[in-house]
């Protein structure tokens, strides 16, 4: 999981390039040049993000899940936890698939990967911002090294009311407090150089207002004025832009009528707008389709529209862009260059994560990607990952960037993560 560029990340599977050719400066017309290439169902493809092998939310279809990549209908997965497979599927998509594009895999690394640390509420109440840091430092590590390249955390929601569950996984009430808590954990998790090995891509979560549901109650409404929402809700969200979160995450609920996942006032005026942030935005799990239970979408072409105009790019779980996002696009609820900026993004952030060079037709990934000015903060702050699964077309395997065998050995070389190292190798 990594950093993002102008447009969001960078997609560097493409064909024609070679492998020392990997540099952030030029990555911009490399993805026009990949975009070009792309079919309509394989742009809206990059947008589709699919369960693994663990159910967080609803229950929704993942049918054919190699076969989908094959055909390029999916551009990331997320909560899958066998190693063998996610390089089964890699594999896949790197020498299957037309274009060859990587695969993104995301997981929800709430509070520890192997080694198990206090509930985020718990370490908050320590007001140890250097013990927070140094448990998200082990748990990117573990991750990481199990093949995962983005976290769906932190969650930087404030909330007053006891009764919402999910006040365990946040800071607590001041939106003070929260955002340094959020800022540490996004620099744990991403670290200074996004392409060690034993880093991982943080994601903001819930944009916004979700812990202000009614009643506590899970996935429900939130009514608030604007003064009290920037003043208590958005504070931490707009330290983690300032701390370079690499992605954000839409809110379950809605906010004064619209749900968070088309709610442009949100994504496109305050997130982009405002603070400048250029990085991808996913949904939360089937979000877009629940627009239609909201009431505010007629039918996934309505809440495929709906959502993309807003600025969300990346569809989890739900499927909703894969049946109506074409047919808004042939409706002209959509057009083409608004399905081109979430499409960049969704490819750029898939394959400097998931592959550590260019996949070049006839020739085997080597090298480093160069260091890269951070869209969202005015100081240079990461290089583009060397990750997981370096694959080639032309050779029989792919090549973990951290065989299981070096990660103790890395881990050691991590001042803050030495003491993990015995518990998870």
């Amino acid at each position: 999981m990594k950093k993002m560029l102008s447009i969001a990340f960078a997609w560097l599977s493409f064909n024609s390039l070679s492998a020392q050719n990997t540099s952030v400066q030029n990555i911009e017309p490399r993805l026009e040049a990949l975009l070009a290439k792309m079919t309509l169902d394989e742009k809206i493809g990059q947008l589709n993000q699919v369960a693994g092998d663990i159910s967080t939310g609803t229950e929704v279809r993942s049918d054919g899940l190699l076969a989908q990549i094959r055909a390029g209908k999916v551009g990331s997965v997320l909560s899958h936890t066998n190693f063998d497979n996610k390089t089964a599927i890699q594999q896949v998509a790197v020498r299957e698939s037309r274009l060859g594009i990587p695969i993104l895999f995301g997981f929800d690394v709430i509070h520890g990967y192997k080694t198990i640390f206090p509930i985020p509420l718990a370490q908050a109440a320590t007001w140890n911002l250097a013990a927070i840091e140094r448990a998200e430092r082990i748990a990117a590590a573990e991750a990481a090294a199990d093949g995962q390249h983005w976290t769906f955390s932190p969650m930087v929601d404030i909330t007053h009311d006891p009764r919402w569950g999910r006040v365990m996984e946040g800071a607590g009430e001041d939106p003070w407090y929260g955002s340094l808590v959020a800022q540490a954990r996004i620099r744990s998790f991403q670290g200074d150089d996004l392409s060690a090995v034993n880093t991982l891509a943080a994601c903001a979560k819930h944009f916004a207002g979700y812990g202000f549901t009614e009643g506590g109650r899970e996935y429900n409404t939130v009514d608030m004025s604007e003064q009290r929402l920037r003043q208590l809700v958005l504070p931490p969200f707009e330290a983690a832009v300032q701390a370079g979160c690499a992605t954000f995450m839409n809110a379950f609920n809605t906010l004064n009528g619209v749900p968070a996942s088309m709610n442009k006032h949100l994504v496109s005026d305050i997130l982009r707008g405002e603070w400048g942030f250029r990085g991808l935005v996913v949904s939360d799990w089937n979000s877009f389709g629940e627009t239609i239970i909201h009431g505010a979408a007629a039918d996934d072409v309505d809440a495929s529209a709906k959502c993309l105009s807003a600025g969300s790019d990346m569809d989890m779980a739900g499927g909703t862009f894969q049946r109506g996002l074409q047919k808004a696009l042939a409706q002209g609820r959509v057009t083409n260059s608004k399905l081109m900026k979430p499409c960049a993004a969704c490819c750029a952030s898939n394959s400097p994560w998931a592959c550590s060079t260019t996949l070049s037709a006839t020739s085997t990934p080597t090298g480093v990607r160069k260091p890269w000015k951070n869209p969202n903060t005015a100081r240079p702050r990461a290089k583009w990952p060397q990750k997981v699964w370096c694959c080639s077309k032309t050779t029989a395997a792919c090549y973990p960037s951290i065989p299981r065998a070096l990660f103790a050995k890395s881990l050691s070389s991590d001042p803050m993560s030495t003491a993990s190292a015995t518990k998870t190798t």
